[in-house]
């Protein structure tokens, strides 16, 4: 669970991060309200929440496939995380993809599988799951 939480808040920073691209945020231009950071804060809860709420149900098949199989390489999780945030992708928006979007959900899951790896998935099928 530990490794699943760190997942989804690095997914809902890199999309945050994304989102405040796509807004200006970051230019120079852009005034910012007194309490843009505190706003910042209350989206990436939201964001968390969201990552949380939709991707428990196919992460938990895919990390106990990777548990019975002792699947334990970046690769998989990373590649895991990139096609279950292309899923997601469906579901928020059931329109034409724009590449924002595939890029901004896809990389939000690859780097959410990598940081789930590097937590609890180095470690995987040490349990009692029986070699195949």
């Amino acid at each position: 669970m530990k490794g699943y939480f760190y997942g989804c808040v690095t997914a809902a920073i890199v999309l945050l991060i994304f989102l405040l691209l796509l807004s200006g945020y970051f230019s120079e231009a852009t005034d910012r309200p007194a309490g843009s950071i505190s706003a910042v804060f209350i989206v990436t809860l939201v964001l968390v929440f969201f990552a949380y709420a939709l991707s428990i149900l196919p992460v938990t098949f895919i990390l106990i496939a990777a548990e019975m199989f002792h699947i334990q390489h970046w690769i998989f999780y990373t590649l895991s995380g990139a096609v279950i945030g292309f899923g997601i992708t469906g579901v928020i928006d059931d329109q034409v993809y724009t590449l924002f979007d595939l890029v901004s959900f896809m990389s939000s899951g690859a780097l959410a599988g990598l940081v789930y790896w590097h937590v609890a998935g180095r470690d995987a099928g040490r349990g009692r799951w029986p070699r195949f």
